[in-house]
């Protein structure tokens, strides 16, 4: 029975209901005839996405590891937009986006924050957000999307808008250190982590990756325990997706 449910939990999360909103935006954004070719395009999207990364690899002789390389590649893709809508209009992402959404207080760093879903989310529910993505459509996408929403979201370009960050009581980092050279995987979240309340909370997802398989070949291995380098920087882990940092007294 738990087999069962088991497998009813991940391909019912599997199930695609079209978000006609992002459709519309996405149509408008990119200058889609109609709603029916914008949805085509999300369809189409991570056959696309990699078939991009792939041509981008032949060039270099392999797969783009460096952070030189990966920022090209992320800030050169327009693909990526619908790839994202695709993939949030799944119920399973839907579920998260809920469960993150509840999560989020106070000032808000939403890292890496892809088409602004999450960060829009938590401006509905009154939180003061930041977004910071890298330079390209994916964050075009993003200050289209805030600005249709007359949401009011701070919007910060990484890696050059880093000094600008300040302290907040969640920072979401959701599906991004996968992408992120061995390095980066290492400063950035150590940068992040910085700029978190004593009590804040980290957000963070695929923070165990195991690296690229067929259907997601531009994710990256996760180069070292990151729940256990959390837990001995003083974080005490709340279920499987938050930290939250100790007060100093409670260190």
């Amino acid at each position: 029975m738990k087999k069962i449910k088991k497998w009813l939990f991940k391909y019912i999360g599997l199930i695609k209901i079209p978000d006609r909103k992002f459709l519309a935006y996405a149509r408008e954004f990119f200058s889609y005839d109609s709603i029916k070719e914008a949805r085509r395009a999300c369809e189409k999207s991570y056959k696309k996405f990699k078939k991009d990364w792939a041509l981008f690899s032949e060039k270099k002789g392999r797969a783009p590891a460096l952070r030189e390389e990966l920022l090209k590649f992320y800030t050169s893709t327009d693909v990526y937009v619908v790839g994202l809508i695709e993939w949030h209009s799944r119920l399973g992402p839907r579920r998260m986006q809920r469960a993150i959404a509840k999560n989020c207080s106070g000032k808000v760093l939403d890292y890496g924050g892809g088409i602004g879903n999450f960060s829009l989310n938590a401006w509905k529910r009154g939180c003061d957000v930041t977004y910071a993505e890298v330079e390209g459509k994916t964050g075009d996408f993003a200050k289209f999307l805030f600005s249709k929403e007359n949401a009011k979201i701070k919007v910060l370009t990484v890696p050059k808008d880093a000094g600008k960050l300040e302290m907040y009581d969640t920072i979401l980092f959701l599906d991004v250190i996968e992408h992120l050279s061995d390095e980066d995987q290492r400063i950035v979240l150590k940068k992040l982590i910085a700029h978190l309340t004593p009590g804040g909370k980290l957000i963070i997802t695929n923070y165990m990756c195991e690296g690229t398989d067929k259907e997601t070949p531009m994710d990256r291995k996760v180069c070292y325990d990151v729940k256990k380098y959390l837990l001995e920087n003083g974080f005490e882990q709340v279920n499987w997706f938050i930290f939250r940092k100790k007060d100093s007294k409670h260190i």
